[in-house]
């Protein structure tokens, strides 16, 4: 009997780790470049890389507010944006689902987002997080932080 508890504990416990083995189905490579020679104005592009069955929301997802905007925040102290919005490099897949009010947008299979900002010229790093969920037909993740830090060229 003491055999068979200590066996069946072991697997209870063990089903967490092999869940938490599977990769995430989304990978971000995250870029910066100058965008003027005086090296104080830059373009941040962030590119998400998704796998097939699997999708984002928007930066703006839609629906009654319960789904998990996709964000990108800089930690940076002195960083001024340019715009107010990040451009996009396709348009957001548009969809009614019939447990959400309101259409919901999301990306499929990869998106890029860019956005010029300036900063303070002795500034040589900046640091983010960007915030996302990533979901399939039949489930969402639990919502992920990518977190970067890169060497302003």
């Amino acid at each position: 009997m003491k055999l068979f508890l200590s066996i069946c504990l072991f697997w209870v416990l063990s089903i967490p780790s092999f869940a938490g083995d599977k990769e995430n189905p989304v990978s971000w490579k995250v870029t910066v470049q100058a965008t003027n020679k005086e090296h104080t104005e830059y373009q941040l592009t962030a590119k998400a890389t998704i796998e097939k069955g699997f999708h984002i929301w928007a930066l703006d997802a839609g629906g009654d507010g319960s789904l998990i905007n996709t964000a990108i925040e800089l930690q940076t102290p002195s960083v001024s944006w340019k715009s107010d919005t990040w451009a996009s490099d396709k348009e957001a897949h548009k969809e009614t689902l019939e447990f959400i009010e309101g259409p919901v947008f999301s990306f499929e299979k990869s998106v890029s987002l860019t956005r010029v900002f300036s900063i303070a010229q002795k500034t040589k790093k900046i640091k983010g997080t960007i915030t996302y969920q990533t979901c399939n037909e039949s489930m969402c993740l639990p919502p992920e932080d990518f977190v970067f830090e890169l060497d302003l060229p």
